[in-house]
């Protein structure tokens, strides 16, 4: 998003991507449809706000619907798991990417560092608490700015089982701050521990291919909710995890926006705060690497794509069909 709409196109300016995003990560429910939410909203209004947040998870609800659909038979085919391992390391290298290009800003910034690196290792072991570490760290910028500034600056789809579907998917969405993986974590007691509705193989695999393939990991749910009810299930349990989301960014956070651009402290509080998301979405690339970097071939083949990534800029889809090739042929 960073890459097309700010740097290429030039529709959203960096600093309103970057409040947005710190706003964002601040709010309950999955941060990137939240960002294509405020994204649509922000050129085209409300209406745009709606188009392009279900543009953005169609893609991938509708490829996770048909894998549930045909789950069996893909898993039948004797290259998926390093094809899906390859694709891994190909988003393993844009995250890295995307972490550099957030970062130039402030490349020489030491204290902006001071903020990164402990925000980090506190998102690592301290995940499900990212908003706070994102808020503290916009907190603690106005605080010791103070001196500098004024002095303000301190299957079968039955009605209950598509209503249980639905509240479900609407929990994860509503009541669940932090990256996507939080989020998961939450659809896997339910999904798999309380309900059973999916055996945690199920759950796994779904969850692995839902981060190989482009998308929000949390359009997880349209697998989900086929495995329980057939296409009307997937589409509840879509509708139930961003739902809170459309209501959040299109009517809450212009408003909240609105009262906060009044105050004088806040570009302090935005510019710091950002530090600490950046540091935030390095520690969610920690578990990626460490699930993804496991054999000496993914690492050359890491390595490989990112020195490709620097040097020539490919797109992302090519960058993830190069991991899939290389994964395939070191088979």
């Amino acid at each position: 998003m960073e890459q097309e709409f700010v740097t290429q196109k030039k529709w959203v300016s960096d600093k309103a991507f970057q409040q947005a995003l710190v706003l964002c990560k601040m709010l309950p429910g999955p941060t990137s449809f939240q960002m294509a939410l405020w994204i649509g909203n922000s050129l085209k209004g409300k209406l745009g706000g709606i188009l392009a947040g279900f543009s953005f998870i169609l893609p991938t609800a509708l490829l996770l619907g048909l894998f549930a659909k045909h789950y069996d038979q893909l898993m039948a085919f004797s290259h998926s798991d390093s094809i899906l391992s390859g694709i891994r390391v190909g988003v393993l290298v844009i995250i890295c990417q995307t972490l550099v290009s957030l970062s130039k800003p402030f490349l020489k910034d030491v204290s902006a560092w001071c903020v990164v690196i402990p925000s980090c290792f506190l998102a690592i072991v301290f995940p499900g608490l990212e908003p706070l570490i994102i808020f503290t760290g916009g907190i603690l910028g106005v605080f010791f700015r103070a001196a500098e500034a004024p002095k303000w600056a301190l299957k079968t789809a039955t009605v209950p089982v598509l209503l249980s579907v639905f509240w479900v998917h609407f929990k994860g969405g509503a009541f669940v701050f932090g990256p996507g993986l939080t989020i998961l974590s939450t659809l896997q007691y339910e999904v798999v521990q309380k309900f059973q509705w999916l055996s945690q193989k199920e759950f796994l695999d779904a969850f692995a291919l839902s981060q190989a393939i482009p998308g929000p990991v949390t359009t997880l749910s349209s697998f989900i909710g086929y495995q329980i009810a057939g296409w009307p299930g997937s589409l509840v349990a879509l509708f139930g995890m961003y739902l809170p989301g459309v209501v959040f960014v299109l009517f809450c956070l212009p408003r909240i926006a609105q009262i906060l651009e009044e105050k004088l402290w806040i570009k302090t509080f935005y510019q710091t705060a950002f530090f600490s998301v950046v540091g935030c979405l390095g520690a969610s690339a920690v578990p990626i690497t460490l699930s993804t970097l496991m054999r000496r071939e993914q690492v050359v083949s890491f390595a490989l794509l990112l020195v490709i990534q620097v040097f020539q800029k490919t797109p992302v889809w090519m960058t993830l069909v190069l991991g899939a090739v290389m994964a395939w042929l070191s088979n």
